[in-house]
């Protein structure tokens, strides 16, 4: 099941115990300290054509990137930056392929 309500995002945490983690999803609270998504998938890899950490707010996860698969929901905690994804981002993240492994 997947929830799409809520404000879409890119939400980019700074654990020091996990990495840096960016995620895209769905969330009813962006300025939380502490971010719920639904529907949420995370970039484990983003090629240069993306244009960086605000390129997957603007224009998604582009050919050769790497996403994994949906969560339902989850809580991200250590979050340094949340931005709200564009209706070409949104559709990048949604349609992305889901990486498996070579």
């Amino acid at each position: 099941m997947t929830d799409k309500n809520g404000k879409a995002v890119v939400v980019l945490t700074g654990s020091k115990s996990s990495g840096n983690l960016c995620v895209f999803g769905y969330t009813e609270d962006p300025y939380a300290s502490d971010v719920r998504l639904s529907s949420a998938r995370c970039c484990i890899y983003w090629t240069k054509k993306t244009g960086g950490i605000f390129g997957l707010a603007t224009v998604g996860p582009v050919k050769g990137s790497r996403v994994g698969r949906m969560v339902s929901s989850v809580m991200l905690r250590d979050v340094c930056l949340v931005m709200e994804a564009t209706d070409s981002a949104v559709y990048e993240w949604e349609g992305a392929p889901v990486y498996v492994g070579e």
